[in-house]
């Protein structure tokens, strides 16, 4: 059964492409960091939610946020996302984790982007991606469609006009009926992965949607034996991050929504592969 993942309130905030993704406060300049030493308005995005507090910087690791409402909701370990904006319409994102918490007021250590455990994936199997169009971004923008997700063994999603879920979108079969770009799987965490691509075709994906699909083929050693396993992965992501490198050109994407972390059970029994700790 396909349960619905609610990405309507914080999907704007994820592909603004004014969006500057940061790891620590020390790229602010002075004036924007002297404004957040004494507390400014931010964006906060926490289980899918948005909400606009106030924010103070502690250290260039760690942010305290005011507000009663939040105190009492969070716990500690929590993970989300903090939008700072900067002069004109730039705008710095980061991700922090909740570590401490007061009644009226926490705080947060700020995160690398891919704090996830990450496995590498270049051996593994079939990687490719769709460009989803902006008619498609924008009806999921207006809550035409919906987001919703099969987690059966695998991890595949689709976006429908029913409440239920249960007729996918012709929007959703168009796109798959389109041709897909490939690419070779660099690595992956349950938060995102990283493609390698042929040079000079996706510099415009920077800050979009795409549909990523994985085929997974690897193995599972039990003793003396050797198991077949495969896990197919059907997402939607957002392209955070392009880099052009002379063997390619690199995607960086973060999933709209986290796999589940039982995937991180899988990922290292893909054959050939090694955990990634940087």
């Amino acid at each position: 059964m396909a349960a619905e993942i609610d990405i309507f309130e914080h999907i704007n905030e994820l592909i603004n492409r004014n969006n500057v993704q940061i790891r620590s406060l020390d790229v602010l300049d002075q004036d924007l960091y002297a404004r957040y030493l004494v507390g400014g308005k931010a964006i906060l995005i926490l289980r899918a939610k948005v909400y606009e507090k106030k924010v103070r910087v502690i250290t260039e690791e760690m942010l305290e946020i005011e507000s009663n409402e939040l105190a009492g909701y969070v716990k500690s370990g929590d993970k989300l996302i903090v939008v700072l904006p900067g002069s004109g319409k730039k705008r710095f994102v980061l991700q922090g984790q909740v570590q401490n918490i007061f009644v009226d007021r926490f705080r947060v250590t700020i995160l690398d982007p891919r704090f996830n455990q990450r496995f590498s994936g270049e051996t593994s199997g079939v990687s490719r991606f769709w460009e989803v169009p902006e008619v498609v971004l924008l009806k999921l923008q207006n809550r035409e469609l919906r987001l919703f997700r099969r987690e059966n063994g695998t991890v595949i999603e689709h976006l429908s006009e029913s409440e239920s879920g249960t007729d996918e979108t012709i929007d959703c079969v168009k796109l798959l009926a389109t041709s897909p770009i490939s690419g070779v799987l660099i690595d992956i965490s349950c938060g995102g992965l990283c493609l390698r691509v042929g040079s000079g075709n996706c510099e415009h994906l920077a800050k979009s949607i795409v549909y990523v699909g994985l085929d997974f083929q690897g193995h599972v050693e039990e003793g003396d034996e050797v198991e077949a396993a495969g896990m197919c992965i059907k997402i939607f992501a957002i392209v955070r991050k392009f880099r052009h490198a002379p063997e390619g050109d690199y995607l960086h994407m973060m999933f709209v929504a986290q796999l589940p972390e039982a995937c991180e059970n899988f990922f290292p029994r893909l054959a050939g592969q090694e955990e990634q700790n940087d």
